[in-house]
Formats: C-alpha cells, structure tokens, sequence
C-alpha cells in the first residue's frame, strides 16, 4: 500500500502537483484526501530543481505518468507515493490514506 498523492500538499523534486492544465478541467477536485484534492494520471508538476540549469528543461514542465492501476477517479488512475513523472522524480504521498 502506498500513501495517496494530494494536489498542492505533495510534491515530485521539490515541485507541488498541480493543475494548471485546462485539458483536465479540474477533474479530481471533487476528491479528496485530508482536504486536499487527490492527483490523477497527467497531473502537472511545478517546475522544480534543475529547472533552469544546463539541461534541466524536463524539471520545467514534468507531468505525472505513473498511476494506479486499480483506483481511478473519472477513467484516470490515481497518483501514489513512489510514481514517476515524466523528469524521473517520484512523488510523495499521505502517511495516512492508502491506495494500491
């Protein structure tokens, strides 16, 4: 079991998950864990550390691609301690709600 991943509480390198992307529309803010809406698969990550060096254009624009592959919310799988965006860093998650 892994802790769940919650936009704006956890990160990927040091960057928060958010949504900023229109094309998902909010789509898990409906969920929540702990008062904080739940990731989901293609989550967007703030740009992170070494956002801005040589060769650190992935950690500008990372998205999440890891997922859970028996929980969704709305088709997507949701994120969880451990998935890997799309720079290689993994993400954090709740020590206190649990997903497989």
């Amino acid at each position: 079991m892994f802790g769940i991943s919650r936009k704006m509480k956890d990160t990927v390198g040091g960057g928060y998950l958010t949504n900023p992307d229109k094309q998902y529309n909010n789509q898990s803010d409906f969920c929540f864990a702990e008062n904080y809406a739940i990731a989901i698969d293609g989550q967007s990550v703030e740009a992170h550390f070494p956002c801005g060096q040589t060769g650190g254009n992935l950690h500008c624009i990372a998205s999440m691609v890891d997922k859970s592959d028996i929980v969704f919310i709305n088709n997507k799988g949701v994120i969880k301690e451990g998935d890997v965006a799309t720079c290689g860093h993994t993400a954090t998650g709740s020590t206190t709600v649990f997903v497989s």
